[in-house]
């Protein structure tokens, strides 16, 4: 479900069932010529917490693990799995300018 969703948005690297994110991210990263400060990520457990406070911008979902909120830029309204990925693109975009007005 996930890889046919993505597919379709045309997101052109998808990672799943990674142990080690950071470490899968810094190679993306890497490849991309980026580095983190060019970075945002969005998180829900501890696992995550590495990633979070390496990215240029972190968000967390608001039902993400206790004390994950403290270490990142933003929560979003929505618990995971209820449109929070779409707050924070949304959040991004508008920052940039990006997002269309009515």
């Amino acid at each position: 479900h996930v890889q046919a969703r993505l597919s379709e948005l045309r997101v052109p690297i998808i990672r799943q069932g990674v142990h080690d994110k950071k470490r899968e991210i810094e190679s993306i990263l890497l490849d991309s010529g980026l580095d983190w400060r060019h970075c945002a990520y969005i998180g829900d457990d501890i696992n995550d917490l590495s990633c979070l406070r390496a990215a240029g911008l972190s968000a967390c979902v608001a039902d993400a693990a206790q004390g994950l909120a403290n270490a990142v830029h933003w929560v979003t309204p929505s618990v995971g799995g209820h449109g929070a990925l779409r707050q924070f693109v949304e959040f991004v975009l508008r920052a940039q300018g990006h997002w269309p007005e009515p």
